[in-house]
């Protein structure tokens, strides 16, 4: 049977995300002076990675990100900071940089918010950059930890005004999820890893809360994390390295692990604020990190090693396409899922007008019967 014609369009769409965002990061690569290897490569890690394979059947609009790293190339040719540490502002790309924020809008209202959140970081990096140039290690440490426990003491507070944050310290992240893999990677369907990890997987029963990248990628995150803390002359990588803890902190506005709230994060005051707590589910902002941790680590590859970079670059992206391979996706069809009193119905000669007992169901509002899996 040919499928319909709305199947076949969100297919190609589908397809034309994945060649988007693989072709864009690729791009991407080769302005930060990767070579074409590893530009390839971090194109193929972004396109298919586990964030995005396994949302492709359920949550739609989470996997276009077909204009992320057009944005973010845009985003580094606008403005940069040259090597007299003085700001370099380009107004034909900041122009372009609008028109690709615009388009994003039209197809991903979330994905466009979650670009105005990296611009902003983007330009408060080089604002605390030249600010604090001269400023000693230790006050910066010691004014972060006071930041840190004034925020948490704030939105403690709110919490306790009970002020709405549309449930988005619910929707936050859990730390667990991390190592928590998807159902749908072919590696971690086997019975040993399933066995393993079955303890943990109504921690991640919510397509929401699954925010598994692979463990090629937690190493990598350490990694790079030990090259932060070891070695601070690699400059290249301190931009990307900032943007994925501005990730992360949107991804968890509340420390959280084992779905025990440990510590309020500055970025839980943000779901107190009206109209922007609409952006609730936390965790979409995950689909940056696939491009932006092997984009920093392999920077680092190929300027510390540059004889062997391609080896250790490919040796990753094997590992990180065997975890993240997925199981053959579940198809809905009439003749097995379908109840016979439909199928009876749908054979009289004369339409049919059936009455479901239904409701409506938005965040903990329910009107009516909302139970819909009966309906199935």
């Amino acid at each position: 049977r040919i499928p319909s014609i709305g199947c076949i369009t969100l297919n190609i769409y589908f397809l034309i995300q994945n060649i988007l965002s693989g072709f864009g990061t690729f791009l991407l690569g080769i302005y930060l002076k990767l070579n074409w290897f590893a530009s390839i490569c971090i194109g193929i890690l972004f396109s298919y990675s586990a964030y995005r394979l396994w949302r492709i059947t359920g949550h739609y609009n989470l996997i276009l990100t077909g204009s992320v790293p057009f944005f973010i190339l845009a985003l580094f040719k606008s403005s940069y900071i040259n090597e007299k540490l003085q700001l370099i502002i380009n107004k034909k790309w900041i122009i372009l940089l609008i028109i690709i924020q615009l388009l994003t809008l039209f197809h991903d209202y979330y994905i466009a918010y979650y670009q105005i959140i990296i611009a902003v970081s983007y330009y408060l990096f080089y604002y605390l950059r030249l600010k604090l140039k001269e400023t000693k290690s230790s006050k910066i440490i010691l004014a972060c930890i006071i930041f840190l426990t004034a925020t948490h003491f704030i939105a403690r507070l709110l919490d306790m005004l009970n002020l709405d944050n549309k449930a988005g310290l619910w929707w936050g992240g859990d730390l667990i999820n991390f190592i928590n893999p998807t159902t749908n990677s072919m590696l971690y369907s086997h019975p040993f890893f399933k066995e393993t990890f079955s303890s943990w997987q109504h921690y991640a029963s919510l397509t929401e809360s699954n925010i598994f990248l692979g463990f090629t990628f937690i190493i990598l995150f350490v990694w790079l994390c030990i090259i932060k803390i070891k070695d601070k002359t690699h400059a290249d990588i301190s931009i990307l390295f900032f943007l994925i803890i501005i990730v992360l902190l949107f991804m968890f506005p509340t420390f959280k692990l084992a779905e025990k709230s440990i510590f309020n994060l500055p970025t839980a005051i943000v779901h107190y604020i009206p109209f922007i707590n609409n952006f609730r589910c936390n965790t979409r902002m995950g689909v940056f990190l696939p491009l932006l941790i092997p984009l920093a680590f392999f920077l680092f590859i190929s300027k510390k090693y540059p004889a062997n970079s391609n080896y250790i670059i490919g040796l990753i992206t094997v590992c990180a396409i065997i975890e993240s391979y997925p199981t053959n996706y579940s198809v809905f069809t009439v003749k097995k899922n379908v109840s016979p009193i439909y199928k009876s119905m749908g054979l009289l000669p004369n339409k049919v007008l059936t009455i479901m007992p239904t409701g409506l169901g938005d965040g903990f509002d329910v009107l009516g019967n909302f139970r819909n899996i009966e309906h199935f």
